[in-house]
């Protein structure tokens, strides 16, 4: 009985991961500018309204560095939705002051 409720709250607990983080949602979008700069950050503009619920000081871009774990793969599934016209989904951070410069932070992409 007690492996059950063990196992059952780890199941939990992994299921939900991805909503403890203040993370949003910005949807499907066409990508309207990439800009890599020199291995160290890349710069993301989605068409249509951009969210900022980080509050960052600018909402034009969204922003992700060379830290961010999946920063070389991220960078290959933009460029490769901005030149086949493919939708992006794009989770960005939530969290107050999770800005890279003055952008939004990506936490996660992926192509529709």
């Amino acid at each position: 009985m007690m492996f059950k409720r063990t196992f059952a709250f780890l199941l939990l607990m992994i299921v939900s991961a991805q909503g403890f983080a203040e993370l949003k949602y910005t949807g499907h979008l066409n990508v309207k500018r990439y800009y890599p700069v020199a291995g160290t950050v890349t710069y993301l503009m989605m068409e249509g309204t951009l969210e900022n619920p980080a509050g960052c000081a600018s909402a034009h871009y969204y922003a992700m560095t060379s830290t961010h774990p999946e920063f070389e793969e991220y960078r290959k599934l933009i460029l490769t939705a901005k030149a086949s016209g493919q939708k992006l989904g794009v989770y960005i951070w939530a969290d107050p002051g999770r800005c890279v410069g003055s952008y939004p932070e990506i936490y996660s992409i992926f192509i529709q």
